[in-house]
Formats: structure tokens, C-alpha cells, sequence
């Protein structure tokens, strides 16, 4: 099929250009002389050759640009969906695990692989109001609260799928507390009736006996369930965003206020 539909329309188009126009006589490669001498031809040549290389390319790169930045937003719209999903499973969870998150800790730290698009955010930002500064003159300070919106903005919109998991966390919390919480008052008024209570005070040496360390490790359990967070979100995890979000304005605050003022107030903080 391919000799058929291809190489046999090829091999007589090109066979049949060595011919005159009327197709009768033989006349070699005259029609293409005729073809790159003439100026018109000649020029139209040149500009479908220049359509050809350059429209394919900006094309390809403006396609790769959008495929860029289409996938992202594909990401940010379609994380919500997907940890309401998960949340909508049978999970098991373990209030007492020491991440106190009920084991899903390591969800919250997705959280910090948004640091490179809300860098790329906040250049954007940053630019913009570092093009006012410099060249309209207008104080720094009079975008604080447009930074501040900033910050919030997409601290809230990269944390909040999180909130998700809330109802399934807060229910294995409540459950928990009973459990742990009936478990921890009847082994405490075991530990207080043995060795406090009666006339048999401290029965046995205290430094001997394990019954002090597991008291203390089932409390420090009963801690953890009690400490749990109800949403799978840690602190340091929003203090990065926070940092990568401010970062791109650092230059900025140095242009605008002289470094050595910058070098007074932080010897006069260290001091």
C-alpha cells in the first residue's frame, strides 16, 4: 500500500517534471532553472521555506508552554479530588502514632513540593512591585498589605485540600480519647492503689520494678492521642511556603532600605 499511495506518485511526479509543459517533450532539468531564476517563483520559494522552518517551531514551543502550564493546573485542580477521595476510603487510622497525624503525616508534606510554583508566583509579584518602587517611586510599605494577601492567598490554596481528611480524623479522635482515656484512668488508679494507697506503702523498690516505665510510655501514647491535629498539616511545612513566598522579595527590601540600616537593625535584634 505504502508503494502504491506514496513512492509510485512520488517517482512519476518527479519523472514527469523532466518533461515540457505540454508533456511531450524531453527537456531535463529546464523547468527547475526556469524555477530558481525566475524572481517570483524564486521568492515564493524562499518565503514558503521561511513558513515551513519558523510557524512548526513557535507552534511546538507555544504547545510545550501551554502543556506547561495546563499540567499544573491540572495538578492543582485535580489534588483536591484526589485527597477527597482518599479520604472517602477505609483508612486505618492509628491516633496514637507518634507523627500526630493518625499516620498521615507524610500527606501534609506534599505540601512543600509547591515551593517551585509559588516561587515562579512570586517573582511574578515581586517584578511587578519592584517596577513601581524603582521607577514610580512609590514606598515598599505601601504593598504590605498586598504581600500579606499574597502570603495567605497561597498558603490557603495549596493547605486547604487538606481540610479533606478533617471528619475521618476527628472521628478516630473521639473514638480514641474514650479508649485511651478509659485505659490510661484504670491503669493510674492501678499505679496509684498499689504504691500509694493502704499500709502497704511502696511494696517493692521502685527503682527495680518496671512498673513506673510502662506507666510512662502508655502515657506518653495517651499523649499522643490526646495531641493529635486534625488536619495533616505541620508547622514547618507552611513556615517553608511562607519562606519561599517572601524570598523573591528580599532584594527588593534591600533596594529599597540601605544595607547599612539593614546591618544596624540586626546587630541592634542580636543584641
Amino acid at each position: 500500500m505504502l508503494a502504491i499511495w506514496v513512492v509510485y506518485p512520488t517517482v512519476y511526479t518527479i519523472f514527469r517534471s523532466l518533461f515540457d509543459r505540454a508533456g511531450s517533450n524531453f527537456v531535463w532539468f529546464d523547468n527547475y532553472k526556469t524555477l530558481f531564476t525566475t524572481p517570483i517563483l524564486r521568492d515564493a520559494i524562499v518565503r514558503n521555506l521561511e513558513w515551513v522552518a519558523i510557524v512548526p517551531a513557535l507552534v511546538t514551543a507555544l504547545g510545550l508552554i501551554y502543556a506547561v502550564l495546563t499540567s499544573g493546573l491540572k495538578v492543582l485542580i485535580s489534588l483536591p479530588l484526589a485527597a477527597l477521595l482518599t479520604s472517602r476510603l477505609r483508612l486505618h487510622l492509628l491516633v496514637s502514632h507518634p507523627d500526630r497525624s493518625a499516620g498521615l503525616a507524610f500527606v501534609g508534606f506534599s505540601v512543600r513540593t509547591w515551593a517551585p510554583v509559588t516561587l515562579a508566583t512570586s517573582v511574578i509579584v515581586a517584578g511587578t512591585v519592584a517596577n513601581q518602587v524603582i521607577h514610580e517611586g512609590i514606598p515598599l510599605l505601601a504593598f504590605k498589605f498586598q504581600l500579606l494577601g499574597l502570603v495567605v492567598f497561597l498558603i490557603v490554596l495549596y493547605t486547604a485540600p487538606l481540610l479533606v481528611f478533617y471528619p475521618c480524623l476527628v472521628r478516630a479522635w473521639r473514638a480514641a480519647v474514650m479508649e485511651y482515656g478509659t485505659l490510661a484512668d484504670r491503669v493510674g488508679h492501678e499505679f496509684e492503689r498499689r504504691w500509694f494507697v493502704g499500709a502497704a506503702r511502696f511494696p517493692e523498690d521502685p527503682l527495680q520494678t518496671e512498673a513506673f516505665s510502662a506507666t510512662t510510655d502508655l502515657y506518653q501514647i495517651v499523649a499522643n492521642v490526646y495531641q493529635m491535629r486534625f488536619v495533616p498539616l505541620d508547622v514547618p511545612s507552611v513556615l517553608f511556603l511562607v519562606l519561599v513566598t517572601l524570598l523573591p522579595f528580599i532584594p527588593l527590601l534591600l533596594l529599597a532600605v540601605p544595607l547599612d540600616v539593614v546591618l544596624k537593625s540586626l546587630a541592634d535584634f542580636m543584641v
